[in-house]
């Protein structure tokens, strides 16, 4: 138990390397098994990940700097016309895309549960590749 409680201690900080823990957390964990886990970041990095896209053709790839047992996962919103649909294509790589006009992204990664880790753009901000020509 306590090399699991350090693992996924050691994942909370890929994802978000500010974290603490509450105040009320047993003595044993915070002292040694985050403790240990803070000590791996002090010479490794965070988890990083930025997104590529291309319009010609519609492509994004989500580029994972340091992988922390994710996968990519790209959720596409297609315009075409006045209607939009969701769409969700699954891949590594460069993830070919459908093509439209304009093409609002969220592009997430997931761990091996489905669990969303990162995402980058949003519904509110989201990537966006517009046809050229």
């Amino acid at each position: 138990m306590p090399k699991n409680a350090t693992a996924a201690f050691e994942r909370l900080l890929a994802l978000s390397p500010k974290a603490t823990l509450p105040s009320d957390t047993s003595p044993k964990s915070r002292e040694s098994r985050f403790a240990a886990a803070q000590d791996y970041f002090k010479s490794h990095e965070p988890l990083k990940v930025k997104a590529e896209t291309q319009s010609k053709p519609p492509s994004v790839t989500l580029v994972v700097q340091k992988r922390s047992a994710v996968d990519d996962r790209e959720d596409a919103r297609v315009g075409r016309g006045r209607r939009k649909r969701d769409t969700t294509l699954d891949g590594v790589g460069a993830i070919e895309l459908p093509h439209g006009k304009r093409l609002d992204l969220r592009v997430a990664a997931l761990d091996e549960n489905g669990n969303r880790v990162v995402e980058v753009g949003s519904a509110d901000v989201p990537l966006v590749i517009v046809r050229s020509g």
